[in-house]
C-alpha cells in the first residue's frame, strides 16, 4: 500500500511550506519537490512517529529535516531499530551493543 504525504488531514494553520508545495499547479519546481518528499517518504513511514504526517502539515522544516536525516540512514544501510509511540528522539539506532538515539534539529 503506498501512503502518501500530501493526504490533506484535519489540520488547523497549514505551513506555508505546505500548502504552497502541496498545491496542483503548473510551478514544475513545487512538482519536483512534491515527488522527491513522497519518495523519501515511501522509505520512511515504517519508521515514523503517530503524528509525524499532522506534524508535517504544520511544521514542515522541522518535519522534513527529519525524514531526510532517518532517509539517508536507510540509504546508507543503517536500519533504525522500531520505537514505542513516543519513545525518545527521532531515531533509534543499535550498533554492536551499544543504543544511539538520533534526533534531527532545525537551526534557526
Amino acid at each position: 500500500m503506498e501512503h502518501t504525504l500530501f493526504e490533506c488531514t484535519a489540520v488547523n494553520r497549514l505551513d506555508l511550506a505546505y500548502r504552497t508545495i502541496r498545491k496542483d499547479d503548473e510551478v514544475c519546481l513545487y512538482r519536483v519537490v512534491r515527488k522527491q518528499c513522497e519518495k523519501m517518504y515511501q522509505n520512511f513511514y515504517p519508521c515514523l512517529d503517530c503524528d509525524f504526517q499532522k506534524e508535517f502539515q504544520r511544521n514542515f522544516h522541522n518535519r522534513w529535516f527529519e525524514m531526510f536525516l532517518i532517509s539517508s540512514l536507510l540509504e546508507a544501510g543503517i536500519q533504525p531499530e522500531e520505537k514505542g509511540n513516543d519513545e525518545g528522539p527521532d531515531a533509534k539506532l543499535i550498533i554492536g551493543a551499544q543504543t544511539i538515539w538520533v534526533m534531527g534539529t532545525e537551526c534557526p
